[in-house]
């Protein structure tokens, strides 16, 4: 008994502590710093007193123990045990805790050297480790509970999820209702910050032009201006020509006439998104009912709705004027009015025609997958009619509707262009081909599932567990999985090949993704219904919560929603403070070389979880008792499990990245800057060794701005502001910028730009000059202007700009914010 007590006290000590660690080194700023001229990287951090950090071991520990006897107080009280035997059992549960002591790997020199993954899971990715500590303590409760609880089996994953049946109506409204409000708040978020962009100003000025002109023709609405009452600036004409020279826009009409009523209702951009909002509801409802109708498991429905609904691309297309939605919404009713009723009705054949019929018309990549969902509804009446008049009256309806809609289609572009063909809004203005091959391979093909900026894998990684359900559905149910593949192909291979941009351009990540998501649906639950191994679950979990993660990271910071199409994923690129973490990822680009070997593994571990899914669907179920296993052996498989995630992230970034000055990273170093600066002046740093804050160079502690050059050109670049920003807090004291400044031609000027250093959007202005030809040494050659300037009191805006007065051609490079210090090596302030 004395040593099950010892054991329970060490247990909890121990896992106290690793708490304090965590939270402790949590708490430590670290910078990477580079030399560009010695070719050599340090990191620094800064370490707080030993007195804090006993401060954090105590609390930690006291809080964990508080817990610890009041949990085993009331588990005691349910599995009617005694509490000391409760309390011994529940201690090692909290061991999994001693995970989080692999923080203390970001101070092994040697070790971050060479596998400089070890570093950034210990500092970066750091909650990472604390959220699978949590999953193996969740784990250990979960199984001592029902060893305890009267013996009785666990239950199956889905037996789990099953809910009471309760009225259908009352479901329905409930979603709708939940899932409007939170798409109408994402849709309040986003409008204040991000506004109306890429295309969706074009689709708006259509139904501009359907509400007040009552026509197609948008010309006119570009010369004058009508976007202005919801787009502030210029706006690019996107037209096709007609055979008469009118200029018709080169977008499909099919979702700016279904903003028609709100248009008319309120003229702006507010009134369309929440019919956008609306639609997403409907949709949203429709995903809950399709996975019910899949699974015959309420609480699994719930479980996949709330993952489809909440987390991207769904959550934030519900507030975007993009077809992708609505086709989605088409799409799934369709799909669902065809499999959930065996019992033919008249009503449902007329409602799927004119479904089938409209799709093609918000999107030209919808015929094909119209056509397949005609078919596969062909054959749902001949399995399921009753009779043959019955089989003929409702294939003959559907069978009309969508003939006629793709004759009246045919007939309208023909009309128009001279040219029946989908892609004749196209052909008119020059776009020959819109599927490129070799964009399809070497971008499109892997980049709309892994590539980081866009890739639906990246922001959605619980649909990686689609491709078991797919191989599950073609094994047992033939007809659906031949229709899922086919419909998933049909709209992937376009998409991915798309010649203007496979993206989606400037739009939020996977938007050609989201019409798959109701397709998607169905090997989803089909693979969830099979999930029975206790280690999938908690990957589904783990896939989930991340997914979750990136919807609290995208409303929090909507900029950071919109793709600028240069295969950097903006989080990724924040993170990238102590190592590019971008380069970990997969990206797609028309200029790089692509990430093939990268996705080759993401392909490999994503192929090994897909075929042990199916090969467990595939075997015989044998109901075998099995022997309970001991707390200690779950310890040491999770132990396993925990190392093996730490060696891989070591294995994968051996050597990968060598001393490169981290102009791409500038987003995550800025960030840590700024953190390092507030609290070194009082703490002792680490550099592979304990240093002074004076041993500390001021260059190691630079802002770097301007990722990718700003380039001015006499008569094309009017004047103005060539740079701008970053309008980022800086703290009180004395710095300098360095301006990087390339001159590109000799035209003669008294002035070429002038630099300055302002706030409040430049109502303050600390220091500012002016360049002429004489600062430069030549032509082509690049030059830097350092300006001095002082911060009298805290600014939260700082910029430091470059105006441009176009007399001559000017590149900016980079700008560089370097804080002043003093003899004593801290920061000066006047």
């Amino acid at each position: 008994m004395k040593n099950n007590n010892l054991t329970a006290i060490l247990s909890i000590l121990a896992a106290g502590i690793s708490l304090g660690v965590f939270f402790f080194t949590r708490r430590i700023p670290a910078l990477r710093t580079f030399r560009e001229q010695a070719q050599e990287t340090a990191v620094l951090q800064s370490v707080p007193s030993l007195a804090r950090f006993g401060l954090f071991l105590f609390v930690a520990i006291l809080l964990l123990m508080a817990f610890w006897v009041g949990y085993s107080a009331i588990l005691s009280t349910r599995m009617r045990r005694g509490f000391i035997e409760t309390a011994q059992q529940d201690a090692l549960t909290y061991l999994p805790f001693s995970l989080l002591l692999a923080t203390l790997l970001r101070f092994h020199s040697l070790l971050t050297y060479y596998f400089e993954g070890l570093l950034f899971l210990a500092d970066t990715a750091a909650p990472l480790l604390l959220l699978l500590a949590l999953f193996g303590v969740c784990h250990l409760k979960i199984s001592i509970s029902q060893c305890n609880s009267f013996h009785c089996p666990p239950r199956k994953f889905t037996e789990s999820l099953a809910m009471p049946r309760t009225s259908s109506w009352k479901i329905a409204i409930g979603l709708f209702l939940t899932s409007l409000l939170i798409y109408a708040a994402v849709g309040f978020r986003l409008k204040t910050t991000n506004g109306p962009g890429g295309d969706e100003p074009h689709y708006l000025l259509i139904t501009h032009s359907i509400v007040l002109d009552h026509d197609l023709k948008i010309g006119n609405n570009y010369k004058q201006r009508d976007y202005q009452i919801y787009y502030q600036g210029e706006l690019d004409s996107h037209v096709s020509i007609a055979r008469d020279r009118t200029r018709y826009s080169i977008h499909p009409i099919g979702m700016p006439l279904l903003l028609v009523p709100a248009y008319a209702l309120k003229r702006g951009y507010a009134a369309p998104i929440l019919s956008m909002n609306i639609m997403a509801a409907c949709l949203s409802v429709l995903l809950f009912y399709i996975a019910d109708a899949l699974t015959g498991r309420r609480g699994l429905a719930f479980l996949l709705w709330g993952l489809l609904s909440f987390t991207p691309p769904l959550l934030f297309y519900s507030s975007q004027l993009y077809p992708e939605t609505p086709s989605a919404l088409f799409l799934a009713a369709a799909f669902y009015l065809m499999y959930s009723q065996q019992r033919r009705q008249t009503w449902r054949a007329v409602v799927i025609g004119l479904l089938l019929a409209y799709l093609p018309w918000l999107q030209q990549r919808m015929i094909l997958p119209a056509i397949l969902l005609w078919a596969y509804h062909l054959y749902r009446v001949r399995v399921f009619s009753e009779h043959r008049v019955q089989w003929w009256r409702e294939t003959g309806i559907s069978t009309l509707c969508l003939a006629a809609s793709g004759a009246f289609m045919a007939g309208y572009y023909y009309a128009l262009f001279g040219n029946p063909l989908p892609n004749a809004p196209y052909a008119s203005v020059g776009i020959a081909q819109v599927f490129s091959l070799r964009i399809f391979l070497r971008e499109g093909l892997l980049g709309l599932l892994f590539d980081q900026e866009t890739g639906l894998l990246i922001f959605a990684p619980f649909m990686m567990f689609a491709g078991a359900g797919l191989l599950i559905a073609l094994r047992k149910r033939a007809s659906l999985g031949l229709l899922t593949l086919a419909v998933i192909l049909s709209i992937y291979i376009p998409c991915a090949g798309f010649t203007l941009n496979w993206r989606g351009a400037w739009s939020p990540p996977a938007r050609y993704m989201v019409t798959m998501i109701p397709i998607f649906l169905i090997p989803l639950s089909v693979s969830l219904r099979h999930l029975s191994r206790t280690t999938y679950r908690y990957l589904f979990a783990l896939f989930a919560f991340l997914s979750f993660g990136w919807s609290y990271y995208f409303l929090r910071e909507p900029s950071s929603l919109l793709m600028w199409n240069r295969g950097v994923n903006p989080l990724f690129h924040q993170l990238s403070n102590i190592i590019d973490v971008t380069r970990y990822f997969p990206s797609f680009t028309a200029t790089g070389e692509g990430s093939f070997a990268l996705t080759a593994v993401w392909l490999g571990g994503i192929a090994m979880i897909t075929l042990d899914l199916f090969r467990r669907s595939c075997a015989p179920r044998r109901e075998l008792p099995r022997s309970p296993v001991s707390i200690g052996e779950q310890l040491a498989c999770l132990a396993a499990i925990y190392v093996s995630i730490i060696a891989i992230f070591g294995v994968w970034t051996f050597l990968r990245v060598r001393l490169e000055y981290p102009i791409a990273i500038a987003g995550g170093q800025n960030r840590a800057v700024r953190q390092f600066l507030a609290c070194q002046d009082s703490q002792a740093v680490f550099r592979s060794q304990i240093v002074s804050p004076d041993a500390i160079p001021p260059s190691d502690l630079r802002f770097v701005y301007v990722s990718r050059d700003k380039v001015g050109r006499k008569g094309k670049t009017p004047p103005g502001f060539l740079v701008s920003g970053p309008n980022e807090p800086f703290s009180k004291g004395e710095y300098r910028a360095y301006f990087y400044i390339r001159l590109e031609s000799s035209f003669p000027a008294e002035i070429i730009a002038k630099l300055d250093a302002v706030a409040d959007s430049g109502s303050r202005v600390f220091a500012e000059q002016t360049l002429t030809p004489s600062d430069f040494s030549g032509c082509g050659e690049e030059c830097f202007f350092v300006l001095p300037f002082t911060l009298p009191e805290d600014v939260s805006n700082l910029e430091t700009r470059v105006y441009f007065y176009g007399s001559t051609d000017i590149t900016v490079t980079r700008i560089l914010v370097e804080p002043e210090r003093n003899q004593e090596g801290c920061r000066s302030f006047p």
